[in-house]
């Protein structure tokens, strides 16, 4: 009977444990454009949905775009090592109000422009880069949850050089075709 019962402990502790490792979220990133110009901040479209069999209440990035840098963490990579980018840090140090959540039923999906990173992404050199976004839900409860998306390509194309006509250069005389 010590056994049976030892044995049953055992199995409740295992599948209870399996229970907790259910994904709960996944993520699916999309960037918007296929490439950027160096200096400018590349927009992102991350598909959130709700896998579980229960309902959550989750933080509404698109409706907060200031937490986006926290609750949405983007990571850029160039021929998989990750790129050291300056970064702002934010970290609001507190609980997020009741007011900033939202109903996420099992099966629904929210959509979530992400347009405000804490790193400086318009430092970026011209390249080709890939990135992913390593995604808080931020609801009641959620501990250290983190939800890592698909890896996209990412790619920065130098900026286009100012054109100059002949009448708009120092030093150049227009010729008869300009006239």
């Amino acid at each position: 009977m010590k056994t049976l019962l030892i044995l049953a402990l055992l199995c409740s502790s295992l599948f209870g444990r399996a229970a907790e490792r259910e994904p709960t979220f996944s993520a699916q990133l999309r960037p918007l454009q296929e490439s950027i110009v160096a200096g400018t901040v590349p927009r992102f479209e991350l598909k959130v949905t709700n896998v579980s069999k229960r309902a959550y209440r989750v933080m509404r990035l698109d409706k907060r775009e200031d937490w986006q840098q926290v609750f949405a963490h983007l990571t850029v990579t160039q021929m998989g090592k990750e790129v050291q980018i300056s970064a702002t840090i934010w970290d609001p140090a507190f609980d997020v109000p009741d007011a900033d959540l939202t109903a996420f039923a099992p099966g629904g999906s929210m959509i979530i422009l992400l347009k405000k990173f804490a790193q400086h992404l318009e430092e970026l050199e011209p390249g080709d880069y890939k990135a992913f976004v390593s995604y808080r839900p931020a609801y009641h409860g959620a501990g250290g949850l983190v939800i890592r998306s698909n890896e996209v390509p990412l790619r920065v194309v130098p900026k286009p050089e100012p054109i100059q006509s002949a009448q708009t250069t120092p030093g150049l005389r227009p010729s008869v075709s300009d006239l």
